[in-house]
């Protein structure tokens, strides 16, 4: 139950920083909008940089995940094969 409950955190977590930085930016943004700081292209330019930060993210939590299993894999091939080496011996 441990593991759901730090994988569906994590989960809550980066989907939080997402929406919250484009709602910030939004917000800060249209601030400067209305106090011609900037011009409305900027936000709309920074905003969309904003959602393709979200798939590298994605491919190294991807990759992590990737590490994990296939390191889970190897200690147990290793074991198996160490297993049946000590049993012929």
């Amino acid at each position: 139950m441990g593991i759901y409950k730090i994988k569906y955190g994590m989960n809550l977590a980066m989907n939080l920083m997402q929406y919250f930085s484009v709602a910030a930016a939004l917000g800060v943004g249209g601030w400067f909008v209305a106090t011609d700081r900037i011009q409305i292209g900027t936000v709309v330019a920074v905003v969309a940089g904003l959602g393709k930060l979200n798939d590298p993210w994605g491919d190294l939590v991807s990759w992590g995940r990737e590490l994990s299993v296939d390191s889970v894999k190897y200690r147990l091939f290793a074991d198996a094969v160490g297993r049946r080496g000590l049993a012929t011996a």
